[in-house]
């Protein structure tokens, strides 16, 4: 059982590889980049706030034809081409393309890019950026990334 969960945290640790975004100002920490990219979606929220979409799609049913057959004093019947597709509601954010945009340029205010860069595949690649995390070098020094790239 153990082997089995291992093989499937690899198998998931696989299915992201990137690119990601990274926050990016050479000489910034992880605290100066958390806070410029809360403070930036925060301000995201109250300017551009949510517009909820709800999209309905109301489903096909064809309710097909009946066949009967009798035979004697029996009689059978089979319903043939009957088709149903239920409806289903989505939901979507009109404004999350505008708030996005808004953010980065809140983020660009502040002195940040947004670089991509892959997820890292190794433990060294990983403590190799752990170790620059809270000095962050010029972005062409920068490989590549954990899982949690801010």
């Amino acid at each position: 059982m153990r082997r089995c969960a291992i093989a499937l945290a690899v198998l998931l640790a696989g299915c992201v590889t990137g690119p990601v975004n990274v926050l990016h100002k050479t000489g910034s920490s992880l605290a100066e980049r958390q806070l410029a990219a809360d403070e930036c979606r925060i301000a995201g929220l109250q300017q551009v706030p949510e517009s909820t979409q709800i999209h309905t799609n109301p489903g096909y049913y064809n309710p097909g034809t009946l066949q009967c057959s009798t035979i004697g004093n029996y009689t059978s019947c089979n319903r043939v081409g009957a088709v149903n597709i239920p409806g289903s509601v989505t939901t979507s954010d009109a404004n999350q393309g505008l708030r996005e945009r808004f953010i980065q340029r809140c983020l660009a205010a502040k002195g940040y890019d947004i670089v991509q860069r892959p997820i890292c595949r190794t433990r060294q690649e990983t403590a190799a950026y752990e170790a620059v995390r809270n000095n962050q070098p010029p972005a062409e020094q920068i490989s590549c990334v954990p899982n949690d790239p801010i």
